[in-house]
């Protein structure tokens, strides 16, 4: 019996930690959240971001700005360019489509073609010079784009033998266990049993989140993960780490109250005193 609760409890350990990423999953990956963020992102509020190391994207969005220094442009006007070249609507675009392949392990197809690109970015207030420098430098967004697609593609495959973990009915597979494996414990007054996993799996959620922070802002600092979903990315992991840290709370307290009435319990059993039988007569004649 000992081993069949060893094993539940590892079952609650991995479900518990399966269904709070799949809570994470369904309240903001699979939502319009990461659209939002995408569609505020301003390219002119990133400009002149300094990189250790080279990174095609970061890159080009400098250059592209210093050109534009170059060609007598100024910072207002540089701005009224990105509004009126819909470019933040393109990289929108293209990032909403790499994210729905994500979501859906499907594979990545470019969003633009060349001349559909040319026809949202130009317009007509645009001068001759600065059309011909859009037209000459699309192919940087499409190369962007393509790289971006061979990344998918290499994620898409890692995860697929994990995919059926993120849909609706593994979520409710996983709640239904928990609860079931839960309720067996409970009748069996074995709370330690449900309690430890769920403490565990919460502090490595608390670990996790710290590290991934922490790689954000060192390993993956000049990256376009960094560049596009900083803030994104931080707004999950503070609603997960407190989520984790009132699940903690809340199950302290539990073990700490069932602690207290076990004690109580002990302390209400009182110890059975053997009583002495003496015998009426003695027969030990003074020996």
């Amino acid at each position: 019996m000992k081993i069949v609760n060893t094993f539940l409890s590892i079952l609650v350990f991995f479900l518990t930690f399966i269904f709070l990423y799949q809570i994470i999953y369904f309240g903001y990956i699979d939502s319009n959240k990461v659209e939002s963020y995408v569609d505020n992102i301003k390219l002119t509020d990133k400009v002149n971001l300094e990189i250790k190391k080279d990174n095609y994207f970061i890159s080009n969005v400098n250059k592209t700005y210093k050109d534009l220094l170059s060609m007598k442009y100024k910072y207002k006007d540089i701005k009224n360019i990105e509004k009126d070249s819909n470019i933040n609507l393109v990289l929108s675009s293209i990032m909403i489509n790499k994210i729905t392949n994500l979501k859906e392990g499907t594979t990545p197809d470019n969003t633009y073609t060349k001349n559909k690109l040319d026809q949202t970015l130009l317009n007509n207030k645009f001068s001759d010079e600065l059309k011909l420098y859009i037209i000459s430098n699309d192919y940087k967004i499409i190369e962007f784009e393509n790289r971006i697609n061979s990344k998918v593609k290499i994620i898409n495959n890692v995860f697929k033998p994990f995919r059926f973990i993120f849909n609706k009915l593994s979520v409710i597979i996983s709640l239904v266990l928990v609860l079931l494996i839960s309720i067996l414990f409970i009748i069996n007054k074995k709370y330690s049993n449900i309690f430890i996993p769920l403490l565990i799996t919460n502090f490595l959620n608390i670990i996790i989140s710290i590290i991934i922070l922490a790689l954000l802002n060192t390993k993956y600092k000049y990256t376009v993960i960094n560049y596009f979903f900083y803030n994104f990315i931080l707004n999950i992991l503070k609603k997960s780490v407190i989520l984790s840290v009132v699940i903690i709370f809340f199950a302290i307290i539990l073990i700490t109250i069932i602690s207290i009435n076990n004690k109580k319990k002990i302390k209400k059993i009182k110890p059975r005193i053997r009583k002495e039988i003496k015998d009426e007569e003695d027969f030990g004649f003074g020996l």
